[in-house]
């Protein structure tokens, strides 16, 4: 009995000793390459991918959960999706958070498809331009924020404004799939952005029903004819604080 328990607890020690030195090893392995895809085709190895072809989640949350994909790099859909940098960016801020991945690295590869033409050198050049000027994309969050004023070109404003550290934007060009909403148009007057290209018109946009005739009637229209009532009441009070804004030597005009 005596010699049956020295092997066995031999044994158990010489097991031990492999699993502490097995997990020594693979604590000191460290990745070739930043992008596991590059590395395995390096070693002539085929890659596997994972990813949607209807638009990519943009979001912290989504990143974070990918983190530990099995695949090799994840294929982000912009291609069927709006050209959400910001999102993008969200995506790939959880990616880190998640990481690092089984492999080591500290994020799974990324490939983004985006919906541009790729099939000459021009082209991509000019495509490579494009994506180089972008400061800052917004879609419309209206009804996932439950926020009525997180139309798209808001959204993007309201970025640009906070990368540059101003509200001054007067030379960025508004690229928008749509004439400018009332809102809109006067966060963008508001913003002095230089230009405005717009696809869809204010017609096309009332076709689906999105109708904002209505809105610059009542703009037009005496306080006394809108929809929504509109009263003065306590002017000399209300007149301070502007007296106050008028009176600080510090303020910042806009």
């Amino acid at each position: 009995m005596k010699k049956t328990t020295r092997a066995t607890i031999l044994a158990c020690l010489c097991l031990t000793l492999a699993l502490i030195t097995t997990a020594g090893l693979a604590q000191q392995t460290k990745p070739k390459r930043i992008n596991r895809a590059i590395e395995l085709l390096g070693q002539g190895q085929p890659i596997y991918y994972t990813g949607s072809h209807s638009g990519t989640a943009g979001t912290f949350e989504q990143g974070k959960s990918d983190a530990q994909t099995f695949a090799d790099y994840i294929s982000y859909d912009m291609e069927h999706a709006p050209f959400d940098v910001k999102g993008l960016s969200e995506y790939m801020r959880g990616l880190a958070e998640g990481g690092p991945t089984k492999s080591g690295h500290r994020t799974p590869a990324v490939i983004v498809n985006v919906p541009v033409t790729g099939i000459e050198e021009a082209a991509v050049r000019a495509n490579a331009w494009m994506f180089a000027q972008v400061l800052a994309t917004g879609v419309n969050h209206v009804t996932d924020w439950n926020d009525p004023t997180a139309h798209a070109e808001v959204v993007a404003i309201r970025e640009a404004c906070k990368k540059l550290g101003t509200f001054w934007l007067k030379d960025c060009d508004v690229y928008t799939s749509c004439e400018p909403c009332p809102m809109c148009l006067t966060a963008i007057y508001w913003s002095h952005c230089r230009t405005i290209y717009y696809g869809n018109s204010a017609a096309d946009a009332a076709k689906i029903g999105f109708d904002d005739s209505f809105l610059y009637d009542e703009v037009r229209s005496p306080h006394h004819q809108r929809k929504i009532p509109m009263r003065k009441m306590l002017a000399e009070k209300a007149w301070e604080s502007f007296a106050a804004w008028e009176a600080n030597p510090n303020k910042i005009e806009y």
